[in-house]
């Protein structure tokens, strides 16, 4: 249900539409005697009414909560971490001082990385799909730098145009392969 609303409901233009298709697939879902089972269980299935694309389960407390409320959750400093605004900024280990490398986060951002989270974990193929000027690229070149062990992956960026040919790219990628 998740992937169907994601990945179908990602491309949907206005969050009317996305609205309706969570609605077509809980009302689908309703229907199946194994979700009827689930709901009878308690497990934290999702309701008629709730935006699919709009909500995420904490994995940790099985409630669904809004996007929204996880970015203002991520927001909040911790108690006591209070600096003052004169203090110097300390960046992250390995992290790129210039002001175009920053990646704000926003609802959109949120949702993809926690699918990069969620599928790289389980070595699942990652396809994201979204608006222009949701972060995809950001987020991904942020991800692959920071959040994934150089000794397992093989990090390269191959720029596709019209005037790239299979053979420059056939080209590429054995080029990062070992023989």
């Amino acid at each position: 249900m998740l992937a169907a609303a994601w990945g179908f409901g990602a491309l949907l233009a206005t969050p009317a539409s996305k609205f309706e298709l969570s609605e077509l697939l809980t009302a689908s879902a309703a229907a199946q005697p194994t979700v009827v089972e689930l709901l009878a269980e308690g497990y934290p299935v999702a309701k008629p009414g709730m935006s699919l694309h709009d909500h995420c389960l904490d994995l940790t407390t099985g409630v669904w909560q809004p996007w929204k409320d996880v970015l203002r959750q991520q927001a909040r400093e911790p108690a006591g971490s209070e600096t003052p605004e004169d203090a110097p900024v300390e960046l992250p280990e390995g992290a790129d001082p210039r002001a175009d490398s920053v990646l704000v986060p926003t609802e959109d951002t949120l949702r993809f990385r926690y699918l990069l989270d969620q599928l790289t974990r389980r070595s699942v193929p990652v396809c994201l799909l979204g608006g222009t000027g949701s972060g995809k690229t950001s987020l991904v070149k942020e991800y692959l730098t920071a959040g994934l062990q150089p000794a397992e992956w093989e990090l390269g960026q191959l720029v596709l145009s019209a005037t790239t040919s299979a053979a420059s790219v056939q080209g590429y990628i054995e080029s990062k392969l070992e023989k």
